[in-house]
């Protein structure tokens, strides 16, 4: 059982680092490895980069707090709730469950929970709801129905939410500084992605340059 869990945690991170929208991912894979890679020698090579934001770390650990929160308070009234379900209670919106006693027991739970996390994304929850899993204050219950040959994956509390509480765990994520230049890349992805291969090419050519130049210093007598 310790094994699937390792296994389901490297797969954890896995995934973090493909959703990863702003950090550079040579960064992200090389400091796993162990090597202390800074993000501008990246030289823009990386899709992240490409898109030459300012970006920036942010503690989101009172949102994740409010996510714990609703978990918490869903588990205690017997109901479980999918990573979906999740975000759009907390966003304010219709929560899509067919099931009528589930969604009375959410009733309950709208007066402490419903729209408190309107102001974010949908995006944004999922990446603090993996750190929370990555962490371990979270985890994921898989259960399967025969008769659908479906499975349902839901949310419920890890091993490490006592210490969360207790303030020891902090949810940290990258983001862009400015939010209005980050609209204008997803209206215009493809431009932006071209003049990040420009200045790359620049960078490279300056490089280039600057190392013959300190091959002729050397070789002057």
């Amino acid at each position: 059982m310790g094994r699937k869990n390792e296994n389901l945690h490297a797969l954890y991170k896995i995934l973090e680092f493909c959703e990863e929208p702003y950090l550079c991912r040579r960064k992200i894979l090389l400091n796993y490895l162990g090597e202390d890679f800074r993000s501008k020698h990246c030289l823009m090579n990386c899709d992240n980069c490409r898109k030459g934001l300012r970006i920036g770390e942010v503690d989101y650990t009172e949102q994740a707090r409010v996510i714990v929160y609703l978990v918490e308070s869903a588990l205690k009234k017997k109901m479980d709730l999918t990573t979906i379900q999740l975000c759009n209670f907390l966003r304010g919106k219709k929560s899509g469950i067919q099931n009528n006693s589930k969604n009375s027991k959410l009733g309950d739970l709208r007066t402490s929970f419903f729209g408190r996390l309107e102001d974010y994304s949908e995006e944004t929850i999922k990446r603090i709801i993996m750190k929370l899993l990555i962490f371990k204050v979270l985890k994921e219950k898989f259960n399967s129905f025969r008769v659908e040959q479906t499975i349902l994956v839901y949310v419920n509390v890890g091993r490490m939410i006592e210490n969360f509480k207790r303030g020891q765990i902090r949810i940290i994520l990258t983001d862009c500084i400015n939010k209005d230049e980050e609209s204008i890349l997803k209206k215009d992805g493809k431009d932006v992605a071209k003049d990040g291969k420009k200045r790359a090419k620049k960078q490279l050519m300056k490089d280039k340059v600057a190392g013959e130049e300190e091959i002729d210093t050397d070789a002057t007598p």
